[in-house]
C-alpha cells in the first residue's frame, strides 16, 4: 500500500532541469520572471494577465492550449495562474494554478534558474506538485512538464544564438529586473 502511494506521489510531484548552453543564469532570469509572457517560449499557450499588474505577486495569467486535453469538452484546455513569489536575487518564482479545465487540483510550481558553473550556461529547474482530480485520471504529470521545459529551453536558446549571430533575438527584454 505504502509502495502504491509513492508511486502515485511520484507521478504528480517532481522536478525537472534543463540545461540552457547559450546564455547565463542572468540573461535568462528576466525571460522567465517575464510571468505573463511565458507565451514567447511556448508556442503553443496562449497567455495574457487576467488580474493584477504582470510580474507583481497576486497577478494571475490565463494559459490556454490545444496541446491539454479539456475534462468538459471544451476545445482548448486552460489554467488560471496566480504568481505566489517573485525574487529577482536569487532567481525564483513561484505560482498556483487558482482554476483551469484540465483536471488539475492544488498545483503548486517553482521555477529557479541557476547558474552551471562547470559546462557553461544555466539550468532551468521546475518544481511541481498536484492532485489530479477523477477527469486527469491516472496520467502522469512529470512527462508534461519535463516536455514544457524542453520546449522553453530550446526556444531560450535559439533566442541567444540569434542574438549571437548579430541579431537582436525574437523579443526584446528589459533585463533590469
Amino acid at each position: 500500500m505504502a509502495e502504491e502511494m509513492q508511486q502515485q506521489q511520484d507521478m504528480y510531484e517532481g522536478k525537472v532541469k534543463a540545461t540552457i548552453k547559450e546564455a547565463t543564469a542572468d540573461q535568462v532570469w528576466p525571460l522567465l520572471a517575464d510571468f505573463c509572457g511565458i507565451h514567447r517560449w511556448m508556442p503553443s499557450v496562449e497567455t495574457r494577465l487576467d488580474v493584477g499588474v504582470a510580474g507583481e505577486i497576486g497577478c494571475v495569467r490565463h494559459c490556454a492550449t490545444k496541446d491539454l486535453s479539456p475534462v468538459n469538452g471544451e476545445s482548448v484546455g486552460w489554467a488560471r495562474e496566480r504568481l505566489t513569489s517573485i525574487d529577482h536575487a536569487s532567481r525564483k518564482l513561484s505560482y498556483v494554478v487558482v482554476d483551469n479545465n484540465i483536471g488539475w487540483r492544488h498545483y503548486k510550481a517553482e521555477w529557479e534558474v541557476v547558474d552551471e558553473e562547470d559546462a557553461g550556461g544555466c539550468r532551468v529547474e521546475w518544481s511541481f506538485r498536484m492532485e489530479p482530480d477523477e477527469e486527469w485520471g491516472e496520467k502522469p504529470l512529470g512527462p508534461l512538464v519535463a516536455s514544457a521545459l524542453e520546449t522553453i529551453a530550446r526556444a531560450i536558446n535559439e533566442e541567444f544564438l540569434a542574438r549571437d549571430d548579430g541579431g537582436q533575438g525574437r523579443y526584446a527584454v528589459d533585463e533590469r529586473q
